[in-house]
C-alpha cells in the first residue's frame, strides 16, 4: 500500500505550485495528472503579482529563460477606435511591472517539469477511478495507469483538478455564479506578426463593447490568442441565425484596430467553445481534504487573475499541510486560515470584475464611478495606483479601493467569512498597500 503525505489530484498550475511548495519542505508528494504535458489549455495571459509569486519560489530566473513573451500592460479599446493603455509602471514604484503572455501548453509543463525537478512523485496520463474512504473519511484515491489499478493513501488529498472538481463534486460543493453568465469563444491564429500592432509590443488587447469583449494575447514570436467573451443568452438567441465561427467573425468586425493587429495571421484549428465558467464553493477544506484553484472556484477571464490565483492557492495549501503535519497549530484553525485566504483572493477578484461590467469595460469610467465620499481623502494618481495594482494581482491587500468594493452588497459571493491579509506575493515589508 502506498502512503504519502499528500495526494494531489491535477498537474495545473495549482496542483504543480502545490507539489513544489511540498516537496520543497521534504513532503513525501504524489501527483496524479490524466493527461500527458505539454497539453492545451485557456488562460495565456498572467500578472506581475504571479512573476513575484515564481521569484518567491525561486524560478522567475528560469522562467525568464522560456522565450515567454514580455507584457507590459493592457490596452483598452472601444468600437470607435478610442485607446486606453494601463501600463504595470502605474502602480507605482517598487513592484515588479512586467509578467508573461504564455502558450500555457509550455508554462504548465515548465511548472510540472519544477515540481518532479525538485522530488515530486508525478504520474500523467493516470486517471482517478475512485475516491477511498474509510469510516467516512477521505483516505485516498484508487488510480488507473496504463491499464492497470493500483490504490495510493495520504493524510491529506489536495483537489487540484480543476472543472473536473472530483472532490469538489463527491461532496457536492459547487455552486452556480449567476452575476457572470458568459462563453468563450477563442481560437489561435499563426503567422502573426506584432509589427502590425502599433500599441505596446506584448500587451493584452481588450476590445470592447456593450458587456461583450475580445481579447487578443500575442503567445509566441508568431501565434496570437484571440476570444469572444459574450452573454450566454446573448450567444444562444445568435446561434438560432448563425454558427460560433460567423458569430466570432461579426464581433471580429467591429473592431478594426484589433483586424489590423492581425493583418498576417490565420486562424488555425477549429473553434474552441468555453461555456458558462463561473462557479464557486463556500466550503473548500475538509478534515483530508482541499480544493485549490478552479476546483473551488473558476472565474471569468477578464483581469487575467486565472492562474494567479491558482498558483496562489496552491502555494498556500502546501504551506498549509506542511504546518498541520508539523502540528503548528490546531488542524481546524489552519484549515479555516486557508479557507479565508482563498476566498479573500477570489473574492476581491471577482468584486473587481462586478465593478468593472458595471462600467462597461471602461476601466476609467469605473475609477469615476466610486462616490466622492469614498475618495476626497485620495488623490486621483493615487487611486489609479491602487486600481492598476488590483488588476496586477493585489487582491489581498486592504485600501480605500478594495475597501469600497468589500463594502457593495451587490458584489457578494461568498458566504460571509473573516478576510486575511496575507499577500502571497509581496510580504508585509515589501507590501505597499
Amino acid at each position: 500500500m502506498e502512503k504519502w503525505d499528500a495526494i494531489i489530484i491535477g498537474g495545473g498550475p495549482a496542483g504543480s505550485t502545490c507539489a513544489i511548495t511540498l516537496a520543497k519542505k521534504g513532503r513525501k508528494v504524489l501527483l496524479l495528472e490524466k493527461g500527458v504535458f505539454p497539453r492545451f489549455h485557456i488562460g495565456e495571459s498572467q500578472l506581475p503579482f504571479m512573476n513575484k509569486l515564481l521569484q518567491n519560489l525561486n524560478l522567475l530566473e528560469e522562467a525568464n529563460q522560456q522565450n515567454f513573451i514580455k507584457k507590459t500592460g493592457a490596452e483598452f479599446v472601444n468600437r470607435m477606435g478610442n485607446t486606453q493603455r494601463m501600463s504595470f509602471t502605474e502602480q507605482g514604484s517598487g513592484w515588479i511591472s512586467d509578467t508573461f503572455q504564455v502558450e500555457r501548453a509550455e508554462f504548465d509543463h515548465f511548472l510540472l517539469k519544477q515540481a518532479r525537478a525538485i522530488g515530486a512523485t508525478i504520474y500523467e496520463n493516470t486517471k482517478v477511478a475512485k475516491l477511498l474512504f474509510k469510516n467516512n473519511r477521505l483516505q485516498g484515491v484508487m488510480y488507473e495507469q496504463g491499464g492497470k489499478k493500483a490504490e495510493a493513501y495520504a493524510s491529506f488529498i489536495i483537489d487540484a483538478s480543476g472543472r473536473n472538481g472530483i472532490v469538489a463534486h463527491h461532496y457536492k460543493l459547487r455552486k452556480t455564479n449567476n452575476k457572470l453568465q458568459n462563453i468563450a469563444l477563442f481560437r489561435h491564429y499563426e503567422n502573426y506578426n506584432e509589427t502590425y500592432f502599433d500599441g505596446n509590443p506584448g500587451d493584452i488587447q481588450v476590445a470592447y463593447d456593450e458587456n461583450r469583449w475580445m481579447w487578443t494575447i500575442p503567445i509566441s514570436k508568431n501565434r496570437i490568442s484571440v476570444g469572444l467573451v459574450i452573454n450566454e443568452e446573448r450567444l444562444r438567441e445568435e446561434q438560432k441565425n448563425a454558427t460560433n465561427e460567423e458569430i466570432f467573425e461579426a464581433y471580429l468586425q467591429l473592431f478594426p484596430r484589433v483586424q489590423k493587429r492581425l493583418t498576417s495571421a490565420n486562424p488555425i484549428g477549429k473553434m474552441r467553445v468555453e461555456s458558462n465558467f463561473c462557479y464557486y464553493a463556500d466550503s473548500l477544506t475538509g478534515p483530508d481534504y482541499l480544493l485549490v484553484g478552479d476546483s473551488g472556484c473558476f472565474v471569468d477571464p477578464m483581469f487575467s487573475g486565472g492562474v494567479f490565483l491558482a498558483m496562489a492557492t496552491g502555494m498556500k495549501a502546501g504551506e498549509t499541510l506542511d504546518q498541520i503535519l508539523n502540528k503548528q497549530n490546531s488542524e481546524q484553525q489552519l484549515l479555516q486560515n486557508y479557507e479565508n485566504f482563498y476566498k479573500t483572493g477570489y473574492d476581491t477578484y471577482l468584486r473587481f470584475l462586478y465593478w468593472f461590467y458595471e462600467s462597461n469595460c471602461d476601466f476609467y469610467k469605473a475609477l469615476n464611478s466610486i462616490p466622492t465620499e469614498c475618495t476626497e481623502e485620495i488623490s486621483k494618481k493615487a487611486l489609479t495606483q491602487l486600481a492598476v495594482q488590483l488588476a496586477c494581482g493585489n487582491y489581498w491587500s486592504e485600501n480605500l479601493l478594495t475597501g469600497y468594493l468589500r463594502s457593495q452588497e451587490k458584489y457578494t459571493t461568498f458566504k460571509a467569512f473573516t478576510a486575511v491579509y496575507e499577500c502571497p506575493s509581496y510580504s508585509k515589508d515589501e507590501s505597499k498597500s
